[in-house]
C-alpha cells in the first residue's frame, strides 16, 4: 500500500461515479493522516476532530465516511461501546481499490444538504480542473506539514479556494519563501488567526531594505524625491491628532498581521519613513499604517 496505488484507486471509481467534494476531502485527509502515523492501519479518529480538521460540520462528515465505505476505500470499524474517550473513536482502514471495483452510485450521488433536502440535481461534480486543484492543495498541505509543522495550528487555516487564489497571483516560490519567512516568526500562530492573511500579508509586503552603495565623488548624490503637500498637511493632521488624544497602551494588534508594540515609536517610525523614501508605493503604504492607526484611537476612545 502506497500513496500513488491508494491515490490512482480513488480517481479510478471517480472516473465511474464522481465523489461528493466532501467525500474527496475527508479521503486524502484519512490517507495522509495514515502516513504521518507511520501508515499504521487501522487508524482511530474522533468525528469532532475530523470536522475541526478539514473544515466540515460533524452531521457532514458522518454521511462522507459512510458513502467512503460504501465505496470500498475505507472499512470503519466502530467502538464496542459509544463514549468521548480514545476508546470511544472510530477506526478507519484504508482499502486498496482493485481494479474491477464498481462503486453503488446512489451510495456516492444520493448527497443531501444540511437541511436535509436532496442535492442531486444541483450538485456539481468534480470536474478534471477541480481534481488537480485538489490533488495540488492535498501535496501543499503535506509539504507545510513535513516541513513547517508549527505553521499547521493557524485557528483559520487555509482552505482550497484561497489556495487556488494565491496560486493564480503568485509563483509556487514566492509561496515557499513567504511560508519560511513565517516559520521563522516566534509564536506566529498565537499572535494571528488566518495563515491566509499572513501569507498575503508577507507576499504582498513591499518594504525590502534599501542597499545604499558608495557615490562616486564626481557625480552628485541622489536626493530624496520631495513629500507632496497633500500628504504633508494630512502628516501634520495626524500628527496634531495623535498629541492630543491619550494613544492605547501597547503592546496591542492594529490588525492580523500588524502588532505595536510602541506606539510613539511607530508613529515616529512611520513619518521618517514617509520622509526618507523615494518609492511612492512604500509613502503611501506607510502613510496608511498611520490612518489605521488613527482610526484604531477613535474606536477605543468611543469604546471606552
Amino acid at each position: 500500500m502506497n500513496y500513488i496505488e491508494l491515490i490512482n484507486g480513488f480517481w479510478r471509481l471517480d472516473k465511474e461515479t464522481p465523489f461528493a467534494p466532501s467525500d474527496t476531502r475527508l479521503y486524502f485527509y484519512l490517507l495522509d493522516t495514515c502516513n504521518k502515523l507511520g501508515w499504521k492501519n487501522p487508524f482511530g479518529h474522533s468525528d469532532r476532530h475530523l470536522a475541526f480538521n478539514v473544515g466540515m460540520n460533524i452531521k457532514t462528515i458522518r454521511k462522507a465516511k459512510l458513502r467512503l465505505s460504501d465505496a470500498g476505500l475505507i472499512e470503519l470499524i466502530l467502538p464496542d461501546k459509544p463514549s468521548n474517550s480514545i476508546a470511544g473513536q472510530t477506526k478507519y482502514k484504508l482499502l486498496t481499490v482493485v481494479k474491477n471495483t464498481t462503486v453503488d452510485s446512489e451510495a456516492v450521488v444520493n448527497n443531501t444538504t444540511e437541511d436535509g433536502t436532496n442535492n442531486k440535481q444541483n450538485f456539481l461534480y468534480l470536474t478534471d480542473k477541480d481534481k488537480e486543484r485538489e490533488t495540488h492543495f492535498f501535496g501543499f498541505q503535506k509539504y507545510v506539514s513535513d516541513n513547517h509543522n508549527d505553521l499547521t495550528k493557524f485557528k483559520k487555516p487555509l482552505t482550497i479556494e484561497q489556495f487556488t487564489a494565491l496560486k493564480e497571483t503568485h509563483s509556487t516560490d514566492d509561496i515557499l519563501k513567504a511560508l519560511k519567512k513565517m516559520d521563522n516568526i516566534v509564536d506566529i500562530t498565537e499572535n494571528y488567526k488566518s495563515m491566509n492573511e499572513c501569507l498575503l500579508f508577507q507576499l504582498e509586503k513591499k518594504k525590502q531594505p534599501r542597499k545604499r552603495t558608495p557615490k562616486p565623488k564626481d557625480k552628485p548624490e541622489n536626493k530624496t524625491k520631495p513629500v507632496n503637500e497633500t500628504y504633508k498637511r494630512e502628516i501634520e493632521s495626524l500628527k496634531q491628532y495623535f498629541d492630543s488624544v491619550t494613544l492605547p497602551v501597547a503592546p496591542f494588534k492594529l490588525n492580523d498581521c500588524i502588532e505595536i508594540t510602541d506606539t510613539i515609536g511607530f508613529i515616529e517610525g512611520c513619518i521618517l519613513t514617509i520622509f526618507d523614501t523615494n518609492n511612492e508605493d512604500e509613502r503611501y503604504e506607510t502613510l496608511n499604517y498611520l490612518r489605521l492607526l488613527a482610526q484604531y484611537v477613535k474606536s477605543t476612545i468611543i469604546n471606552s
